[in-house]
């Protein structure tokens, strides 16, 4: 007797379904109600739910054991061509959240436009990172941002009084986060709180999967944004040692190396138990095999270690230090 679920029906209502499905998430969730819901944009990701963004400790260690034992051989990944916010820029927005004195003082500089895009200017703003387009780039995005979120303005019908003061609001906060020295401090606790996230994308279980041009500082926004011409050549120069770029770009680019080479060099290791450690708060910690990641999860640096260090290569004040033995 034939299953309730092989019936020709029910098989042609499962396609269709699947095939409205994953349309409907794209266009009414990713592409409308992630432009409309401001408060923590680094949580507006595909994929992500907005309304649940961060875990503890403890149910991170769970879920690194169950993705061991379902998908030890899933891609993991923090960028790609169509992820919202590249991987840095996120964690530049992820920063503002562990200091609000600061998230007031950049919405202060940004012009009284509606609240919610006011708000969104500075998040986006800041991630974006101080660069010579930086109000090009902002500009587009904004426009693109209160298009989708078709509440105010549409692809259809572009409402320009609604526009243009925004629009206007975003130049004048690209220009003031350039010249704003005040924002290194928090600029430095995103780029170590990037460098965790790089470190657990290339630790835990799972296949990292590396989008071109993030082997460095990615700080990139929404398409066409993040499909923005890779500077290989400046990856070449990394690649042999010279000291381009940033020091940020140079201490991704350098822990991207140590751990795929890690990776490589210890391959049963990798394919082993993901170990939770114990861990001071504000920190995490876990083991696979004989190899322990310790990481920041606050932007701060760890406590100096006598152990064994494998990454990085020298002591010093860090937000990810990888010890043990092969």
């Amino acid at each position: 007797m034939e299953g309730e679920g092989q019936r020709p029906l029910t098989v042609a209502l499962r396609l269709r379904m699947q095939q409205l499905t994953g349309a409907a998430i794209a266009k009414a969730q990713e592409d409308t109600a992630f432009y409309r819901w401001t408060p923590l944009l680094s949580a507006n990701e595909v994929g992500a739910e907005p309304d649940a963004p961060a875990l503890t400790s403890a149910a991170f260690h769970t879920k690194m054991q169950q993705r061991q034992a379902d998908m030890p051989h899933g891609l993991t990944l923090t960028s790609s061509h169509d992820t919202k916010r590249s991987e840095d820029a996120r964690m530049r927005i992820a920063a503002l959240s562990h200091d609000p004195a600061m998230a007031d003082a950049l919405l202060a500089l940004v012009p009284d436009v509606p609240a919610p895009w006011r708000w969104y200017i500075a998040q986006s703003a800041f991630a974006a990172a101080p660069a010579g387009d930086l109000a090009e780039r902002l500009v587009a995005h904004l426009q693109k941002a209160m298009r989708e979120a078709k509440q105010d303005t549409f692809w259809s019908a572009p409402v320009a009084d609604f526009e243009g003061p925004v629009l206007d609001a975003a130049r004048i906060a690209a220009k003031a986060f350039c010249d704003d020295s005040a924002l290194a401090g928090l600029a430095l606790r995103a780029d170590n709180l990037a460098l965790a996230q790089c470190a657990l994308k290339l630790f835990m279980p799972g296949v990292p999967d590396i989008y071109q041009g993030t082997e460095i500082g990615s700080f990139r926004l929404t398409d066409p944004d993040n499909r923005a011409p890779v500077d290989w050549h400046s990856l070449a120069q990394l690649a042999q040692g010279l000291p381009v770029g940033t020091p940020f770009d140079r201490k991704k680019f350098d822990l991207t190396r140590s751990l795929l080479q890690l990776r490589r060099e210890a391959p049963d290791t990798f394919a082993g138990p993901w170990q939770p450690r114990e861990a001071p708060t504000g920190a995490l910690r876990a083991a696979r095999g004989g190899i322990v990641l310790h990481l920041s999860t606050c932007g701060r640096h760890l406590p100096e270690t006598t152990d064994a260090l494998l990454w990085p290569r020298q002591p010093g004040p860090t937000p990810v230090r990888i010890t043990g033995t092969i």
